[in-house]
């Protein structure tokens, strides 16, 4: 069950990177899912009702973190402005 769930998860995160491309004119698509997977992926997270909880009274951070290996340079999605923004 858990498997099947997380390709639907991958589904919903290819859907938005195609939408994303589309409407931006971006050709990268790859770029896109995986930072979108990202985004997914904590929002998952707070699904959970014991992670939820201590994010919503702030005892828990959750952070995403998108790692380009060819240039070396790491990205931190930042909610409020819904994008990654470089910190290395």
């Amino acid at each position: 069950p858990y498997t099947r769930r997380w390709l639907e998860l991958a589904a919903t995160v290819k859907q938005r990177a195609e939408w994303i491309a589309r409407r931006y004119h971006v050709d990268d698509l790859e770029w896109i899912v995986e930072q979108e997977n990202v985004v997914a992926q904590m929002n998952h997270l707070l699904t959970y009702p014991f992670i939820r909880e201590k994010y919503l009274r702030g005892e828990l951070a959750i952070y995403g973190w998108y790692y380009e290996i060819g240039s070396g340079r790491v990205f931190n999605y930042n909610k409020d402005k819904r994008l990654f923004e470089q910190i290395s």
